[in-house]
């Protein structure tokens, strides 16, 4: 339709207000199921309850439209972590983040409470119990009849004044006693197990604890997952060489559990993808040289040698590119994008430096006899006993020499590379 020279999507717009009633609808229908709890509830009406979840999970993050329809429901955000905590409790699959679930609009760390708990009553919570206490709360809530006593009066205690007055009682309470809990553990537990999320456009107050208790959940991952972890951001796809690759990096930094740094797994996926964004040569293959067609040999190690000078062309390419790209609205900071960064310059300059060692040594069979040396076949990098001497080697002369760019040809050879040559036939 035309109406002085504007033009409306008459179709596009009439689905969009359809779809937007839909969200007004489910959050209705989502109140009175909240208010009635599931005690009594037929099959279909869990159908159609987990529907209405999924209309308001989904649907307001389409668009501008459902974005706005969305915040025009005070109630929304709170439902939706009720509804989450539920879920996840009749699914038996537990939140493995501090705050999974928990929309940005809904503050636990913070806000009014109606009961103000004693250091007796949080005594031996931790971090599993404080995610398990949740959704067994909303479980317990669920099986109490609508009009029962029970519920009528919890509700009617756990009213809180700064909670939209159009929340359902039982989300009140829920809501009620999470910033009870939270504020009590922030009053008897030490400031070090509290800090802000790691993601730079999130920041929400996290409690960390003790290291049992991050075991305690089943999160804690072996230190060869934790190295995965860590190598797997340097673009590593051989899990065989990450031992070799975090020793190359320099020095070691410790490796934290998202679950330590992150509020929910959006954050941490969001932080990890803007990571990824800043310092593409996460793309290049590390083990380059291990594609090269050549039989095992001296004359293997230069063309090893070689490759990794291509590979590093490509990784200083790609990190050059990525300096230039703004860095507004990044989940990641500054200082960690450099942190990266440099220990990634380490990586590829070691290891091209190791290489060069192996090139100047292979070229006399006599000096090479009985060596082995990295290059020398594919996949060395999975043995130490190609590089166990030569990467510390390498990598106090490069820690002496540092260069602030990855090396990536050898017509201006830096003073490691030099260094490295003069030392060759002593590191292997």
């Amino acid at each position: 339709m035309e109406d002085g020279g504007v033009t409306e999507d008459v179709p596009h717009t009439m689905a969009n207000e359809a779809l937007c009633r839909l969200i007004e609808a489910a959050v209705s229908q989502l109140c009175v199921y909240i208010n009635d709890g599931s005690l009594s509830m037929s099959a279909k009406d869990h159908d159609i309850r987990i529907s209405l979840f999924r209309i308001i999970h989904t649907l307001p993050i389409v668009c501008k439209a459902f974005v706005d329809e969305a915040a025009s429901h005070e109630a929304l955000p709170y439902i939706l972590f009720y509804e989450r905590l539920r879920v996840s409790g009749v699914t038996k699959r537990p939140p493995k983040f501090f705050l999974e679930g928990l929309p940005v609009g809904v503050s636990i760390a913070s806000g009014d409470t109606v009961k103000t708990l004693s250091q007796s009553d949080v005594t031996g919570l931790n971090t599993k119990k404080m995610m398990e206490n949740r959704s067994n709360l909303v479980g317990k809530l669920e099986m109490s009849e609508g009009g029962s006593a029970f519920k009528v009066e919890t509700c009617r205690q756990h009213r809180l004044p700064d909670v939209p007055a159009s929340v359902p009682g039982p989300v009140q309470v829920v809501v009620s006693i999470c910033r009870s809990v939270m504020q009590a553990m922030r009053m008897h537990r030490p400031a070090k197990n509290f800090h802000n999320c790691s993601n730079q456009l999130c920041g929400r107050l996290i409690y960390q604890g003790h290291s049992i208790d991050l075991a305690s959940t089943g999160l804690a991952s072996s230190s060869s997952s934790d190295n995965s972890k860590e190598c797997n951001v340097l673009g590593i796809s051989n899990s065989t060489t990450n031992s070799y690759w975090s020793r190359a990096c320099g020095n070691p930094v410790a490796v934290e559990r998202p679950q330590s740094r992150f509020c929910c797994e959006a954050c941490f996926d969001q932080h990890e993808n803007h990571l990824k964004e800043m310092l593409p040569d996460g793309l290049v293959e590390l083990n380059y040289d291990d594609f090269i067609r050549a039989v095992p040999g001296r004359s293997r190690v230069r063309l090893a040698f070689q490759a990794a000078l291509k590979r590093n062309e490509r990784a200083a390419r790609a990190i050059r590119t990525a300096s230039k790209r703004p860095r507004n609205y990044l989940a990641v900071s500054h200082s960690e994008i450099e942190k990266h960064r440099a220990r990634r310059i380490c990586a590829f300059n070691v290891d091209l430096g190791i290489l060069y060692a192996a090139s100047v040594v292979a070229e006399s069979s006599t000096i090479s006899r009985n060596l082995a040396l990295p290059g020398y076949e594919a996949e060395w990098r999975t043995d130490q006993a190609f590089y166990s001497k030569a990467i510390d080697a390498v990598l106090k002369i490069y820690s002496r020499n540092k260069n602030g760019s990855i090396v990536s040809n050898m017509l201006t050879s830096p003073k490691f590379m030099e260094n490295i040559r003069s030392k060759a036939a002593s590191l292997f």
